[in-house]
């Protein structure tokens, strides 16, 4: 049996524990309480009003993103790796977990990473994770690719 790392859960956190309620779309109190936009639900990631731009791609930032990612994808989903540098596709991966950050440290290069296993257990950037449009978690990621990719 393969032994994996734990995924990193709410308690982990250097902000404190993280309630359920924190996977709800989030704003302040003038703000839509059922947000449509990929912009608007990155800003209740962040807890922005409607007219705060989306924070840029840092340490601190993905810290934050991170957190609310642990608190809210289930594991584990399946998914599609896409590789940057040349079409390398490994389908499919099963993702088991976040990785801690306190173990493998976040960076605005990679993002934050996922366990997953493909053949073995391997770490992969989540914003280069593709997963099913039926799958609960699949706008979560796409929003996490959005922001990952257009706010650096």
């Amino acid at each position: 049996m393969v032994s994996l790392l734990n995924p990193v859960v709410a308690e982990d956190h250097p902000l404190g524990v993280l309630q359920p309620a924190a996977c709800a779309w989030r704003y302040l109190p003038s703000a839509d309480p059922f947000p449509t936009t990929v912009e608007e639900r990155i800003r209740g990631v962040f807890h922005l009003r409607a007219t705060d731009p989306l924070p840029l791609v840092r340490r601190n930032t993905l810290r934050d993103y991170h957190a609310y990612l642990a608190a809210c994808l289930s594991f584990p989903f399946r998914a599609s790796y896409w590789g940057e540098a040349e079409p390398l596709v490994l389908d499919p991966v099963i993702a088991t977990g976040l990785c801690n950050p306190a173990q493998t440290p976040l960076d605005s290069a990679a993002g934050t990473l996922c366990e997953v296993v493909f053949r073995r257990v391997a770490r992969l950037p989540l914003a280069l994770l593709k997963v099913d449009p039926q799958d609960p978690n699949c706008r979560m990621i796409d929003d996490y690719w959005h922001w990952f990719w257009l706010c650096r």
